[in-house]
């Protein structure tokens, strides 16, 4: 493994150039369902940034997202996790994922009810429940600030694509 050597003011520190990735696989982290477990999302690699959360924190943090998306998730119980203080973790929070905590949670709360509204008829209600909002209007009012459409046209429009591409396949087949 070669080295990269930085000269600070104060002291010379030497990184590695590459970084040993052999506990950091792609993983799946899983949701529940009632017809079995299924992954939610597919976690990336954690990259390394200045000022970011370690490896270790970063696959913590997902996990602990994905495992909770339906309660109610503090950014203080997240910087627990990863022994930081509130402030520094959301600092090193932002520099990992790109994003505020907030917003992570959200997006993949959003992700989640697109999930449930795929592969149930659940009400929309239900769904909101179920991946953690406060209600259905809360549900919807975020769903449309981060899809652009209202949760029940986006559900239509998908089903629909899916049911499309379902009967191409079965004429295709004949």
């Amino acid at each position: 493994m070669s080295s990269l050597s930085l000269s600070g003011t104060r002291r010379n520190w030497t990184l590695p150039r590459t970084v040993n990735t052999a506990g950091l696989q792609k993983t799946s982290p899983v949701i529940p369902f009632i017809d079995g477990i299924r992954p939610l999302t597919t976690v990336a690699e954690p990259r390394l940034v200045k000022g970011g959360l370690a490896p270790w924190q970063f696959r913590n943090v997902i996990a602990y997202v994905e495992l909770n998306i339906s309660s109610q998730i503090k950014v203080e119980a997240l910087a627990g996790i990863c022994r930081l203080s509130g402030s520094h973790f959301a600092r090193s929070f932002k520099a990992s994922f790109g994003e505020t905590p907030y917003n992570y949670i959200l997006s993949k709360r959003i992700e989640m009810s697109q999930i449930l509204m795929l592969q149930s008829n659940d009400a929309l209600a239900q769904i909101s429940l179920s991946c953690g909002f406060a209600d259905q209007a809360h549900f919807c009012n975020l769903f449309r600030r981060f899809m652009g459409c209202t949760p029940t046209e986006w559900r239509s429009l998908h089903r629909s694509a899916d049911q499309i591409a379902c009967s191409d396949i079965l004429h295709l087949r004949n």
